[in-house]
């Protein structure tokens, strides 16, 4: 393979998608964006040493909408086409929904004025910088830039939707599909494009040779009176009647001056030597046609042969590419949304790695916990494992940190829904059980509507809301969408997803929301109700400095506090006091607020011991020993 035809073939690979997206909504028909595609690598194929080093597209995109209008301006204007719509029956709601948002985009841009359809076309559909979409359209940028704006508020008024939201529809606008196929229509853009190549410039043409060089010949023959009796055209080729068949036919005769040489019946004996010379000129064009023609035949085999071999070695590429991109399938995100979605970190995350290393953790505390309920330790090796596979996680902790929002101290980022429908994503997927586009597209609206909804509490709250009601709120909310997301799974699915025997218990189930609070939250540990009231008491006074008098008024906050977590106060082993369930855990943090509020009320803090009490991050959890 030649430079040339190297330069050409990554053209084609990086670029003929886009060509055909921006073809199809310059034109809006099939068959002239398939056209103008067509065209634009001819001129590329033709001009070579124009493409520019680095990305091509820019440049090439100047060229697919310079065929486009060419097209436009010679073509009639045509009823415009749409997209081919999706099966509705068969979609999902949010499917539609979205279909039905393109839809009326995509009616509301072709309403546009001419000029300002193709500004946003070429800018907002095709990426190009607003210099590159002027050059295009041959205007002043400034003036392109107007024509975005303009055109923009528009779309905007007439959808009733923000420009960002208008700019990512924009982004998604899907188009129709070549009237081959995707398959066939790159690989007759290819063929064209290799047919206009420098090397194959005689194949081009040869057609065009062979068929002037036949005509002028027969003309010729025509011309001196003898038609086509001396030759006639066989399926394209010239063949010679019998010297028998000559004589019968017409009245022709053969010259006694020249033997076997036809001529018309009743030509003069003086015109036969200008005749003969006449059609062996023709004879030796035709047979200088026919040398071309077989020449050309072995051209066109030559180059058939180079497209079978270079399909052969698409084919062998994308074989081998194909290992790189599962790999990178898994690496990437499932799930973007919500404005967590949109951050670096998400995007960017390893989340195959995050996968296997969260799974590692899994099983290294459930073998702590199989070892825990026989009263034994479990061995070293299983702590170091635990601790390195922890420390694979927080890199992505790391770059989480205050920038996906979190009331708790501790593992706000890791039970976020952006985090664990990720995880969850890729797990299925290393475990032969990936997510179907239905599952995907209910557990996104999931996530978005938890996205809604945090933000609606966090905006709710004021300077007299305690921090424990915003770590409340955030772990029942987490908690309803976990269950949630885990109600899309089916069964084989779920029995990967969920481990049983620490299904929604602190410290051993790394997907609930006790994971927020394990951290920084107190085990009130006793041996009665009564014990625990008391425990709790010492507790509250030296967390928020109480004075004696203020602890002496704790009494109705304290019983308060006991009445509340009565329902969870069931005796435990010792080894699992640090154990609780999710359940335990929300009547744990409702009765820490009711604790929390009713002290404020009663005991007239200061300021200092005002700030500590609001800002606390703890959940008294209460646990009663079970006796040996």
């Amino acid at each position: 393979m030649t430079k040339e035809q190297a330069k050409l073939n990554a053209l084609c690979n990086a670029c003929a998608e886009r060509a055909w997206r921006l073809a199809w909504h310059t034109l809006r028909d099939a068959h002239e964006a398939f056209d103008a595609v067509q065209q634009a690598f001819v001129v590329a194929a033709r001009h070579p040493e124009r493409l520019p080093p680095g990305d091509p597209w820019p440049w090439f995109a100047v060229v697919v909408v310079n065929e486009a209008r060419n097209l436009r301006r010679k073509k009639r204007p045509q009823p415009q086409e749409r997209p081919p719509e999706l099966g509705r029956a068969a979609q999902p709601e949010s499917v539609l929904e979205q279909q039905e948002s393109h839809e009326a985009l995509q009616r509301a841009l072709d309403e546009l004025p001419l000029a300002e359809r193709e500004a946003i076309v070429l800018t907002q559909i095709s990426g190009l910088t607003h210099a590159r979409a002027a050059e295009a359209l041959g205007i002043p940028e400034k003036t392109l830039s107007a024509q975005v704006a303009r055109g923009k508020e528009k779309l905007r008024r007439r959808l009733q939707r923000d420009d960002q939201s208008i700019s990512g529809y924009l982004a998604l606008l899907p188009a129709g599909v070549p009237p081959q196929g995707w398959e066939n229509a790159l690989a007759l853009w290819k063929s064209a494009a290799s047919a206009a190549a420098v090397p194959a410039a005689g194949a081009a043409l040869g057609g065009a040779i062979v068929a002037k060089k036949l005509m002028a010949a027969a003309g010729l023959a025509v011309a001196l009176g003898v038609g086509f009796a001396g030759g006639v055209a066989v399926n394209g080729h010239w063949a010679s009647p019998a010297p028998g068949e000559r004589a019968a036919r017409d009245g022709a005769a053969c010259s006694p001056a020249s033997p076997g040489v036809l001529r018309p019946a009743g030509a003069r004996q003086d015109e036969a030597p200008v005749q003969d010379a006449a059609l062996r000129a023709a004879e030796k064009e035709r047979d200088e046609a026919r040398a071309e023609a077989a020449n050309l035949k072995q051209r066109a085999g030559t180059l058939e042969a180079e497209r079978d071999r270079l399909k052969r070695e698409a084919e062998k590429a994308q074989a081998e590419l194909a290992p790189y991109k599962e790999a990178e399938a898994l690496r990437g995100p499932t799930f973007t949304f919500g404005e967590a979605g949109q951050l670096d970190a998400i995007r960017e995350a390893d989340w195959k790695e995050m996968a296997e290393a969260d799974a590692e953790v899994q099983r290294c505390l459930v073998t702590i916990r199989e070892y825990q309920l026989k009263g034994e330790r479990a061995p070293d090796e299983v702590y170091f494992k635990l601790q390195e596979n922890t420390e694979r996680v927080r890199k992505y902790e790391y770059r989480t940190i205050r920038r996906l929002p979190t009331a708790a101290q501790h593992n706000g980022e890791l039970t976020h829904p952006i985090s664990s429908t990720n995880l969850l994503a890729t797990t299925l997927k290393l475990a032969g059980q990936p997510l179907d586009e239905r599952q995907v597209a209910e557990i996104n609206r999931l996530g978005e509507e938890f996205d809604a909804r945090f933000k609606q509490l966090r905006e709710s709250y004021g300077a007299n809301t305690l921090r424990s009601q915003k770590i409340t709120d955030e772990f029942l909310l987490k908690g309803a969408f976990r269950d949630s997301m885990l109600g899309v799974l089916n069964a084989a699915q779920y029995a990967v997803a969920v481990e049983p025997k620490v299904f929604k218990i602190a410290g051993l189930d790394l997907h609930c929301a006790t994971l927020m609070l394990i951290h920084t939250s107190p085990v009130i540990s006793a041996n009665s109700a009564d014990e625990l009231r008391g425990k709790l008491s010492e507790v509250l006074a030296k967390r928020y400095t109480l004075t004696e008098a203020q602890t002496g008024q704790l009494g109705p906050a304290l019983d308060g506090w006991l009445a509340a977590v009565g329902g969870i106060l069931a005796p435990v082993p010792a080894h699992s006091l640090r154990n609780y369930t999710f359940e335990q855990a929300a009547a744990a943090c409702k009765a820490t607020v009711a604790l929390q509020t009713e002290m404020l009320a009663l005991l007239a803090p200061g300021e200092a011991q005002r700030s500590k009490i609001m800002e606390d991050v703890a959940i008294f959890v209460p646990r009663v020993i079970k006796a040996d």
